[in-house]
């Protein structure tokens, strides 16, 4: 279960790190790289804490 949870929260990191170099350098594939890691961060966590998901 804390793999789960690692992974997660690894991706809203990698979604974060992403958004902040795309903003800084100006580079717009970075920004969707880390709107797509964000994207996948979503997913996984309202999966995770669905019905039924204890």
């Amino acid at each position: 279960m804390l793999r789960r949870h690692g992974l997660t929260l690894f991706f809203l990191a990698l979604a974060l790190v992403l958004y902040v170099l795309g903003a800084v350098l100006p580079a717009t594939l970075l920004l969707v790289l880390g709107g797509i890691a964000e994207l996948v961060f979503w997913v996984r966590l309202l999966r995770q804490s669905g019905p039924g998901s204890h």
